[in-house]
């Protein structure tokens, strides 16, 4: 449960000014995400257009009588379908999208609970509120460092230069290896170094 304070303002009779008077109500607070999942989408580079346009051919009749507005809606959401299906079929690999919160539960649970602690601060301004907000940063950045770490460490133990994994080590260093085109400062008319955009 948390405590909620809300400000309401009372007219008294002998003053005219209005005066906040702070009353507490006990609400209760979600601090969980549910992940959501998107739908698969299709994308043009893993799609193999001959098999598109043999499905379409295979499944798709134009010779039709369309006599009354019921046929054409009939055909028209036929013909989507078609199409639809072609593409899915003529996909080999539909790109997938992997939930919003990819990071690790107990990183994301971390999150939640700064975020919390942050908002419980910003209600209360209590010092000790703000001590655990404080702590919690702490924390959260520590894991997210030593996450951080690992992600890199996993990926560079995941690097070899064998054709199973597309050279994946020679592809990583190759960025290394280009030379870096350092960005010139600019110089004013009279030579001197320009600190403004004047």
């Amino acid at each position: 449960m948390l405590k909620l304070g809300f400000f309401l303002y009372f007219h008294s009779s002998s003053n005219i000014k209005m005066e906040p008077k702070k009353v507490s109500i006990l609400g209760s607070h979600y601090k969980h995400i549910t992940p959501q999942t998107r739908p698969l989408t299709l994308g043009a580079k893993t799609t193999n257009w001959v098999t598109f346009q043999n499905y379409i051919n295979e499944n798709l009749t134009l010779k039709v009588p369309l006599k009354t507005d019921r046929d054409i809606e009939d055909y028209g959401h036929h013909v989507v379908q078609t199409i639809q299906q072609a593409a899915w079929f003529s996909t080999t690999n539909p790109h997938k999208h992997s939930n919003q919160n990819t990071c690790a539960p107990a990183l994301r649970q971390k999150i939640l609970d700064k975020r919390w602690l942050r908002r419980r601060w910003q209600h209360t301004r209590s010092p000790q509120d703000k001590a655990n907000l404080n702590k919690a940063t702490k924390e959260l950045k520590i894991l997210l460092h030593n996450y951080k770490q690992q992600a890199i460490q996993t990926y560079l133990e995941s690097l070899t230069p064998s054709e199973a994994t597309d050279y994946s080590l020679w592809k990583a260093t190759k960025r290394l290896q280009r030379p870096q085109t350092p960005i010139p400062p600019f110089r004013t008319p009279g030579g001197e170094w320009a600190k403004s955009d004047v």
